[in-house]
């Protein structure tokens, strides 16, 4: 006999993109220069896929347990 099991993944991306801030731009304004000024591909995690870290976990549960404690 066959159960079904549900799964949980969770994923979490984490890329480094690198770009170049005016030299005019004071530390406290580049995050405001960064979100105003840099293309979107700066956030874009394919764009950066190089430097991209994925972390992947995967948790069963088997789903007769979960419907015998619903019970």
């Amino acid at each position: 006999m066959s159960r079904t099991i549900r799964l949980k993944i969770t994923r979490t991306d984490t890329w480094y993109p690198e770009y170049e801030v005016p030299d005019h731009v004071e530390d406290e304004d580049i995050y405001e220069h960064l979100f105003n000024e840099c293309p979107a591909s700066v956030f874009d995690e394919m764009c950066n896929k190089n430097t991209l870290e994925t972390e992947t976990t995967m948790v069963g549960v088997f789903l007769d347990e979960i419907l015998e404690e619903m019970a």
